[in-house]
């Protein structure tokens, strides 16, 4: 949308269009359904602000009320991924094999991310980096615990990654007890994600087309 005199970048998105890879096997009625909980995320909008160093300063967008609990928590971790991607970029200069972490806080129900970044290649504008990430179990209810690994391939003059793997297991406990016996719950979430740029035309080009 516009760069401000310090070099903060204030941009918008819109979510146009989502679908699902099905694995083989899977029965046809459970990708109907899982297509039918996401049919309402096409369309949805957010906005930005990344610094003049590559850094997030602010990532926004409201998933619909009406998700079910397992599939917002999911998105809900995407979307934490996605706010932080700007923020791999060390803050002094590095070269290959450099590690570095990057600590991002968490919210009442989620826990503080710390991600370890490797730079794994160098070549032009374009970075390759592998990442770790891990959140000790939360000390509050319910007690939760992440891993996760991953990579990414950046270029300097991209807001999004060109290519962004992520796999995140989240592992949940609640113990609540009443007049009978303890009661316990173990939650454990599986998320694979990826992210792959096909093609990219400046919106600002865009409508200059449009207007001619």
């Amino acid at each position: 949308m516009r760069v401000s005199p310090d070099g903060e970048i204030h941009y918008r998105f819109v979510l146009e269009q989502i679908d699902l890879l099905v694995k083989g096997g899977t029965p046809q009625k459970d990708a109907e359904a899982l297509r039918a909980e996401l049919s309402p995320l096409p369309g949805l909008r957010g906005e930005g602000r990344v610094g003049a160093q590559g850094r997030s300063n602010h990532f926004q967008m409201a998933l619909p009320a009406d998700l079910s609990s397992a599939l917002s928590q999911s998105l809900q971790h995407m979307l934490k991924s996605l706010a932080g991607m700007g923020t791999f970029l060390p803050p002094d200069p590095v070269g290959l094999g450099a590690r570095w972490e990057h600590h991002t806080q968490g919210g009442p129900q989620t826990p503080d991310v710390t991600t370890t970044v490797e730079l794994k290649s160098l070549e032009k504008n374009q970075l390759g980096m592998r990442l770790e990430l891990l959140a000790p179990a939360s000390t509050s209810a319910p007690r939760t615990q992440i891993r996760g690994q991953g990579g990414c391939l950046m270029r300097v003059d991209r807001l999004w990654p060109l290519q962004y793997e992520l796999e995140l297991d989240t592992h949940s406990r609640i113990h609540s007890q009443d007049e009978g016996p303890p009661r316990r719950l173990e939650i454990t979430t599986h998320l694979r994600m990826q992210l792959r740029e096909l093609s990219f035309t400046s919106p600002l080009l865009r409508a200059s087309a449009r207007s001619y």
